[in-house]
């Protein structure tokens, strides 16, 4: 059935509330609970589609003329391609961060240091406070992954280290 097709594609897309409409008097009161079908493939679509719909916050289901469906189509159309072009932006923002596993905050991935000989990865601000605190208690520093060895290298800590936190570490 198209309807719950159509509504598992919107669930799908992260969408929790919508508005059907229909010009099918018969599909508007099976929905609504109205009328009961009365043969059994009819009973099971519909009662797939009645489970798809309560998995929204909000599920309105509303007639229209049939001369109104090429303009309510077009409207429906329209908002999808909005929300779709929302969805994609925002899952565009996201490829372009990374969660650091010390702090939990998300950094973009231009300020993540991946350890050289491990490929552990952590924000800046994390791995300048873990190195300089190393530093301090005369340590070389290690990878900050619990039970990870890697030393790290001068080289690869340039980019996140103030000079003076460099020249301790040569």
């Amino acid at each position: 059935m198209v309807l719950r097709e159509g509504l598992e594609a919107a669930l799908g897309l992260g969408i929790r509330s919508v508005k059907v409409v229909t010009d099918h008097k018969m599909l508007l009161n099976h929905m609504l609970g109205v009328w009961r079908p009365t043969g059994e493939k009819l009973a099971k679509m519909i009662n797939r589609a009645l489970s798809v719909r309560k998995k929204f916050e909000q599920c309105e289901i509303s007639l229209v003329q049939q001369s109104q469906v090429s303009y309510v189509v077009k409207l429906e159309r329209e908002a999808i391609d909005v929300h779709i072009a929302k969805s994609r932006a925002v899952n565009a923002r996201k490829e372009n961060r990374e969660t650091c596993t010390i702090c939990l905050e998300d950094a973009d991935i231009t300020k993540i240091h991946a350890v050289e000989g491990c490929a552990h990865r952590f924000c800046f601000p994390c791995m300048k406070e873990h190195v300089k605190v190393k530093l301090l208690h005369g340590m070389l520093p290690a990878c900050s992954q619990n039970g990870c060895t890697t030393k790290l290298t001068v080289e690869g800590s340039k980019v996140f280290l103030s000079p003076p936190l460099l020249l301790i570490m040569v």
